[in-house]
């Protein structure tokens, strides 16, 4: 059975899944290729929020990255909603078309293994080189490692110590990219730590990140998540 308009019958379920497209247009128009995220998604079809502004009826071709394999399903643009924010991506309703029954069972394994919001707030494990920068003080950056990640915000080892409400930029370098964002320092580890460590855990909360770069954290934060149990993510 084929995915159509009708899909909006089908339950939808909140579903944070990494996704990239590419359009398949008609004549001798070049493809457009881009990348998003899965709000929500059914056996038909879903609510993406994407960074490039499509038209209703564009044909796509979706890869969503699940836990293990990708699922590749042919679909096309029914609808396309404002921007989430200002700087932020768009949302597009969009319709799976004629899907094979491998392709069928494909989406309904990801959505009944992946089928919930993730907490923003929830930290992987992740050592990640990073470089702090104290705002409003010239200097070189402060060099050190995550310990966890989320999209929230991280813990970061510094050879210093800086107290509670410090401001700083923090860059993580990932394999998608450098991703920076403007912190603040909510927690510090005791004095006692430090002495066996030589290394400082804070932990910083991010301000706000662009919509391209948190994308980019989003991309590392799956493929962590991906290869990390469920029970070791702290809250």
């Amino acid at each position: 059975m084929a995915g159509g308009v009708k899909g909006h019958r089908s339950p939808r379920y909140q579903i944070a899944l990494s996704v990239t497209y590419r359009t398949a247009p008609k004549g001798t128009a070049p493809p457009l290729e881009g990348s998003g995220r899965t709000r929500n998604l059914s056996d038909t079809g879903g609510c993406l929020e994407l960074m490039e502004r499509l038209v209703p009826g564009t044909p796509l071709s979706l890869v969503f990255f699940g836990e293990g394999e990708n699922v590749t399903l042919p679909a096309q643009v029914i609808w396309v909603g404002h921007p989430r924010r200002p700087s932020g991506g768009t949302m597009h309703g969009v319709t799976f078309l004629q899907l094979t029954q491998e392709q069928r069972e494909a989406i309904q394994g990801l959505i009944r293994s992946r089928g919930r919001l993730r907490s923003r707030a929830a930290r992987v494990p992740a050592a990640l080189p990073t470089e702090c920068r104290l705002l409003g003080i010239t200097g070189e950056p402060i060099l050190g490692w995550t310990g966890d990640l989320s999209w929230e915000g991280c813990s970061v080892l510094l050879p210093d110590r800086f107290p509670v409400g410090t401001l700083m930029e923090v860059t993580l370098t990932t394999p998608r990219g450098d991703v920076s964002a403007k912190a603040t320092v909510v927690w510090v580890d005791p004095l006692e730590r430090v002495q066996t460590r030589h290394l400082t855990r804070h932990g910083v909360r991010f301000a706000q990140v662009s919509w391209t770069r948190e994308h980019a954290l989003d991309l590392v934060l799956d493929r962590i998540s991906a290869a990390v149990p469920e029970e070791s993510q702290g809250k």
